[in-house]
């Protein structure tokens, strides 16, 4: 006979049991955690450095969704039906206090990721919520008439009349097919968040500077923000944000794009054209290789590309 559940959740992170704890908590019994690994809420466990980067100290939905190149629209909604407060709230509520570091980042005060799986696997433990590791599944199915259909990596059977999948990415292929058996379809998956690699003689050896207000352009994408000078290349906010508005075009491209970067933080080449000529005009044209006229701008880089301009 298969083991019969009212909700079976996919995925032991901290999505799959946040899901069966609510869940839970709305008087749903005899719910139980599917996770193929042999432990429950491993990444939660090594996120943010071992400390557990919980959430981000940014309670305006309008706001948050700023931070997303893409998809923003989509996640409006939800962000105003469970907004970083009601997360700030759900935690402290259950004994987690959370602190907020300069850079807006919020952990638990304890500095220990360990603090936050102790208190997802108490509330799970508190409303019954049951979790089973190593036990990956392989197939799901609509059964006829109602509910859910499951087979393990073992072959074992299980039934439910709920099914929440909480995966997490597809980039392994675990999550792909589970969903796939529902009808599901994907658009296949690309590299976003990441560095650029340039082989170009203007940047080469400055690794570590950065200009603060920069906006590189590719094709038909533009960003702005930091931009950091690395062995490979660039990095940086702007380059990054570029690459996930850009995932799927750049990957189109596989990965040979013309960038453009405006160090100038907006004023454009005309600007920049007349405070090279206020600067000549004050201290002298050999001046000007030396000296940018953009203030707080890092000398190496301004230098290499003063001589490259000619």
């Amino acid at each position: 006979m298969p083991l019969v559940s009212r909700v079976i959740v996919i995925g032991g992170g901290a999505a799959g049991f946040f899901g069966a704890i609510t869940c839970a908590e709305r008087g749903i019994k005899d719910i139980v955690i599917l996770e193929k690994g042999s432990q429950v809420l491993e990444k939660v466990k090594i996120s943010g450095g071992g400390r557990c980067n919980l959430m981000h100290a940014c309670f305006e939905p309008g706001e948050l969704v700023t931070n997303y190149p893409r998809g923003r629209k989509n996640l409006l909604g939800p962000l105003h039906r469970w907004q970083a407060s009601d997360t700030m709230e759900w935690f402290e509520s259950r004994g987690v206090t959370l602190k907020t570091e300069q850079d807006g980042r919020m952990f638990p005060v304890t500095d220990k990721s360990q603090t936050v799986i102790d208190c997802l696997t108490e509330a799970a433990h508190n409303t019954g919520v049951r979790w089973r590791t190593r036990c990956g599944v392989k197939q799901v199915h609509v059964r006829p008439g109602k509910g859910f259909g499951v087979r393990t990596a073992t072959g074992e059977e299980m039934e439910s009349e709920a099914l929440l999948i909480a995966t997490g990415g597809i980039r392994s292929g675990a999550a792909r097919n589970p969903l796939a058996d529902l009808g599901h379809e994907f658009e296949p998956p690309v590299p976003s968040l990441f560095t650029f690699h340039i082989e170009d003689p203007r940047i080469e050896g400055l690794q570590a500077l950065s200009v603060a207000h920069s906006l590189p352009r590719g094709g038909n994408l533009s960003s702005e923000g930091p931009v950091l000078v690395t062995h490979w290349g660039l990095s940086g906010p702007a380059i990054l944000k570029l690459s996930a508005l850009g995932a799927r075009e750049l990957a189109e491209k596989d990965y040979q794009f013309e960038l453009q970067v405006d160090w100038t933080g907006g004023k454009g080449a005309e600007g920049l054209a007349e405070m090279i000529q206020k600067e000549r005009q004050e201290h002298g044209a050999r001046k000007v290789m030396t000296r940018s006229p953009l203030g707080n701008f890092p000398r190496r880089l301004w230098e290499r590309l003063a001589a490259a301009a000619g």
